[in-house]
């Protein structure tokens, strides 16, 4: 079984099988934020061509960049260490030059087109145990 962080992940890999395009799934790199907190950053895909792809919700990016939309049912702290793991993570991901995709409208088009029979289940919706 492999694990996604989002349905539109799903559409990529399924992508990257479909083209037979080699590549990596959740590549590691580490980064250390500006009050010197270590992180890991897992980017979503690496082609064999170095390439790194990160799929994401375009109400997360802004000119291009990623933006930390604070959660109101977070505290003003935690969306504060929150936003600086996500500052350091946004300059960590530039200077990688990650490729950020936010439509992926033909990606979903072919995974309906090529796999007709297959259902993805987020964790919200999947279905609960029949036994």
């Amino acid at each position: 079984n492999k694990r996604f962080d989002s349905k539109w992940e799903v559409y990529y890999y399924y992508y990257l099988m479909d083209e037979k395009i080699s590549f990596k799934e959740q590549v590691p790199f580490e980064y250390v934020d500006e009050i010197g907190v270590n992180h890991k950053y897992f980017c979503d895909f690496q082609l064999d061509d170095g390439t790194l792809i990160e799929i994401k919700n375009p109400y997360l990016i802004k000119n291009g960049k990623l933006v930390y939309r604070p959660k109101k049912s977070l505290s003003a702290e935690q969306n504060e260490k929150i936003r600086i793991r996500e500052e350091a993570k946004s300059k960590l991901m530039e200077s990688l030059n990650v490729k950020i995709i936010s439509d992926i409208k033909v990606y979903k088009e072919q995974f309906t087109r090529n796999h007709p029979d297959l259902i993805i289940y987020d964790n919200f919706n999947r279905p609960k145990n029949q036994d």
